[in-house]
């Protein structure tokens, strides 16, 4: 194997850890590890452009995260299928996630799926790769 080639799948590991790391973040509510993931001025569109919500900068992407999950008690956020594409100090990850979580409303304890993929775009900053852009497209949601 080449150093080149060796240097690229390096590359490709760090990226897969980020990725991994916002699932494992938003399944355990770590919101403060976000900004190890995530450059200050990112943004982030939750479904689609038209009805998404968009969230501009890091607060806001926390803020909205927090706001969401908060009646979540329990989840698993699986990533996988995962397309990167490294070009100098940018790069685009496509990503598949299968979310499974349990929510409790009045009570009462209920279960909801989504199916979707993750377009992200990374910035090398400071030797780390971050997320600049993260775009969430929703195949399948249902709620129990």
């Amino acid at each position: 194997m080449t150093k080149e080639k060796l240097e690229l799948l390096l590359e490709e590991k760090e990226i897969e850890r980020v990725l991994f790391s916002y699932a494992a973040y938003c399944d355990t509510k770590n919101w403060s590890f976000l900004d190890k993931i995530f450059i200050q001025d990112a943004v982030a569109i939750y479904g689609s452009e038209e009805e998404g919500m968009k969230c501009k900068g890091l607060d806001e992407i926390r803020s909205f995260l927090q706001k969401s999950l908060e009646k979540v008690i329990s989840a698993q956020h699986l990533i996988g299928n995962i397309e990167i594409q490294i070009d100098g100090k940018s790069a685009t990850a496509k990503s598949f996630l299968a979310a499974l979580q349990m929510n409790e409303e009045d009570g009462n304890i209920k279960s909801s799926e989504v199916w979707g993929q993750y377009i992200d775009s990374l910035v090398k900053e400071n030797g780390n790769w971050k997320i600049k852009e993260k775009k969430l497209n929703i195949i399948y949601g249902r709620q129990q």
